[in-house]
């Protein structure tokens, strides 16, 4: 896609230095949209809604079935959707404050 992204000024550029934009979503938090995080979904969300990046989202909120209940369901959720890194960029934002 645009390889490796780094910041320039208040942009992001690709490998070759030429500005890029990033378009994509978020999945819902990973104990509730489980059956979504795998590679199928992204392959869907880069083919058909043509994102370039999407969101793993882990939900962590205990008696929720988050991170403290179960932390090795949702670590394996949000490394499914991993699965298609190859053709769009991810991003996990581990917890809420």
């Amino acid at each position: 896609m645009f390889g490796a992204l780094r910041i320039q000024g208040n942009k992001f550029v690709d490998e070759n230095n030429y500005p890029v934009q990033l378009k994509g979503m978020s999945l819902y938090w990973s104990q509730w949209s489980t059956p979504f995080y795998n590679a199928n979904t992204l392959k869907y969300l880069v083919s058909n809604i043509k994102s370039s990046i999407i969101r793993a989202a882990m939900g962590v909120q205990q008696d929720m079935d988050g991170y403290l209940d179960g932390e090795s369901t949702r670590i394996q959720a949000v490394r499914s959707s991993y699965d298609c890194r190859r053709c769009c960029y991810c991003q996990s934002h581990v917890c809420h404050h």
